[in-house]
């Protein structure tokens, strides 16, 4: 009876490995972790993928305690979770930072549920690796903050009419809005020397950088971004840039840097930190290139409508127009009589038209610029303009060919002892920055 007795412990035994083992062969070929660990917080199973997350061997994993592998801001949130599991019976999901073998940190998410067997509490937990999923939201999160930085600037472009508060502005947008760390800009004139500077996120580490500049010197991000339009990027400008006065600033942040260019013109160059695994992302650079195209653009306009300004002047200071300055003026120029009649148009507005002088001079309204669909509307604005002047104006003309195209029209009466002489009227060719917030629209709908 006895040996009969033990031959039966003996196969129940045998029946319970193979049960075990029939039991552990799916779970052993899950890409998902399975662990159990005990009420004080021993691991007693671990399957075999735990190695990619822990960094140790099943076998390893048993004994070792589970809060030692916890980031230690994540403890109580752990520790809530699994005592609120107790108590509901419920599996709860739970998220925190898993420390490896190695020493770094991997984002993971836990199904955890909790068995009572004898009075004991035994845990059951469902790990999965999210390290890329979480990645995915940042750079999702991140380039959102970007597309609303971009957004930002393109309103302050359209009010801000001065260069510096401009750059300013545009820095303190990219770095309020947590789209970057920090950001500068450096204007500079044709010869290369600087003009003006601004930062946001960078305070009064940023003087030497500027010391440096007006010595002439520029980094080389910056000499690299002045000669070529593509965006410069440096993954590590702690260990590679030796010249730089910024480079501890940066830490474990990466850099773009891109010139300022609009029309063949080069105004300067702008550089922002940014997250090292975000620096490769094309995405992100073409975002970066946009907003400084848009700048840029900013800065064009900025320049004409002081060299405008400069022409209204020198109208105002003679009592002949120099027709030699609105003749090489770029802004397209000109001059209506107070009964609607064109009595000047310079070659810049005969260029962006195809009209010829001959065709315009003398020719009265309503002017062959103008559209069927504005007609009554464009009227309307002219007879207004007629009475006390416009600025600001935004219409849609068409050329000779039939092109359509946007500009911004500045018209001021001038007077001559007193009585209106005639109304000098500005174009500025923005059919580019209305096409740009076109695609801006369409980028944040599909964002």
């Amino acid at each position: 009876k006895k040996a009969l007795s033990t031959a039966g412990q003996r196969r129940a035994e045998q029946k319970l490995r193979e049960s075990e083992e029939s039991l552990h062969t799916p779970i052993n070929n899950l890409s998902d972790v399975i662990l159990e660990f005990d009420m004080e917080g021993k691991f007693t199973y671990a399957s075999p993928q735990a190695v990619t997350i822990f960094g140790y061997k099943s076998e390893e994993m048993i004994g070792l305690d589970v809060w030692k592998f916890i980031h230690p801001e994540d403890v109580s949130s752990v520790a809530e979770a699994m005592k609120k599991g107790v108590e509901s019976g419920e599996i709860l999901v739970v998220e925190f930072r898993n420390q490896h073998k190695d020493g770094h940190y991997i984002p993971v998410s836990v199904r955890t549920f909790a068995i009572k067997e004898n009075e004991k509490i035994k845990y059951v937990g469902v790990m999965r690796d999210i390290d890329e999923r979480k990645r995915a939201e940042e750079r999702l999160e991140h380039l959102n903050t970007v597309l609303h930085a971009i957004h930002n600037v393109n309103q302050l472009i359209t009010s801000e009419k001065d260069s510096k508060r401009l750059i300013k502005g545009a820095c303190n947008e990219l770095v309020e809005t947590r789209g970057y760390p920090n950001a500068w800009i450096a204007l500079l004139d044709e010869s290369g020397g600087l003009v003006t500077t601004a930062e946001a996120g960078l305070g009064k580490h940023f003087k030497p950088m500027v010391e440096m500049m007006k010595r002439g010197d520029l980094t080389d991000c910056g000499r690299r971004a002045l000669n070529q339009s593509g965006v410069i990027i440096i993954e590590d400008p702690l260990s590679t840039c030796v010249d730089c006065p910024l480079a501890q600033k940066y830490g474990d942040c990466g850099a773009m840097t891109v010139r300022l260019e609009y029309g063949g013109n080069v105004y300067g160059f702008m550089s922002v930190s940014i997250p090292r695994d975000l620096t490769a992302d094309e995405e992100e650079q073409a975002l970066f290139r946009e907003v400084a195209g848009d700048i840029a653009f900013a800065l064009h306009n900025i320049k004409l409508d002081e060299e405008r300004k400069l022409a209204e002047e020198a109208l105002q200071e003679s009592d002949e127009f120099s027709t030699s300055l609105l003749d090489n003026s770029p802004t397209p120029i000109l001059v209506i009589d107070p009964d609607t009649s064109v009595r000047y148009v310079n070659p810049a507005l005969e260029k962006l038209t195809g009209f010829s002088n001959t065709e315009l001079v003398n020719r009265k309204a309503p002017y062959p610029w103008w559209t069927e669909e504005t007609l009554k509307k464009t009227s309307k604005d002219l007879e207004e303009a007629m009475s006390k002047g416009a600025k600001g104006l935004e219409e849609l003309f068409q050329k000779k060919n039939g092109e359509r195209f946007w500009v911004e029209i500045t018209s001021k009466p001038i007077r001559r002892h007193g009585e209106l002489d005639y109304y000098l009227v500005n174009w500025v060719d923005i059919t580019e920055r209305k096409e740009a917030d076109e695609a801006l629209r369409e980028s944040e709908e599909k964002l």
